[in-house]
């Protein structure tokens, strides 16, 4: 829902809360259901999915920020 309704996705971690990604949504409005069989936006989901599940798993607990858009991805 949020990769289809925002802008941008900020993940951030647990306590301290730290921004450990941003995610600038490349997708123009309006946006209609279609896209959710849009090959980009699957994988642009894979990618935030796979972000979520994975905040906290540092090491050393430090976060570090990445930004991405739709280049980068």
């Amino acid at each position: 829902e949020a990769l289809f309704l925002s802008d941008r996705i900020i993940v951030i971690s647990a306590k301290p809360a730290r921004v450990v990604e941003e995610f600038k949504v490349p997708f123009k409005r309006p946006r209609d259901e279609s896209l959710f069989l849009d090959d980009k936006f699957l994988k642009w989901k894979r990618t935030v999915t796979h972000s979520l599940k994975n905040v906290g798993s540092d090491k050393d607990g430090e976060a570090n920020r990445r930004t991405y858009s739709f280049r980068s991805i």
